[in-house]
């Protein structure tokens, strides 16, 4: 899968790593979702996403990547968010899903802030 959206590419080079780079925004976080939920990812498979190159536009684009997040937990074994922002990690620890049955792993975290919308 290598999918160009605007401002943003999602690829996959191997099988069970996922790659994000560019910027989320308001115009492609949904042809994001819909990518991201129509990839046959195998179920309960283990699966990394790698979002240390990606930016994040805004709240309402964070709140939808943490959905879609939330959503990709339930249908692996394991997901791993490697590179996350602070803004994600931080949404990702209060809605709960860096703890439970579902726990999103994160590794590499980043320590800088949403770009300015």
């Amino acid at each position: 899968m290598n999918t160009a959206i605007a401002d943003l590419n999602i690829t996959r080079p191997k099988e069970g790593i996922i790659v994000l780079k560019g910027e989320i925004k308001r115009d492609n976080i949904l042809d994001l979702v819909e990518t991201l939920a129509d990839n046959p990812i195998p179920y309960n498979s283990e699966l990394l996403i790698d979002v240390s190159q990606l930016d994040i536009e805004s709240g309402i684009t964070l709140l939808t990547l943490v959905n879609t997040l939330r959503a990709l937990s339930r249908r692996v074994s394991a997901l791993t968010v490697s590179g996350a922002p602070k803004q994600l990690y931080n949404s990702l620890y209060s809605t709960g899903l860096l703890g439970g049955p579902s726990a999103i792993r994160l590794e590499n975290r980043r320590d800088e802030m949403l770009v300015p919308a």
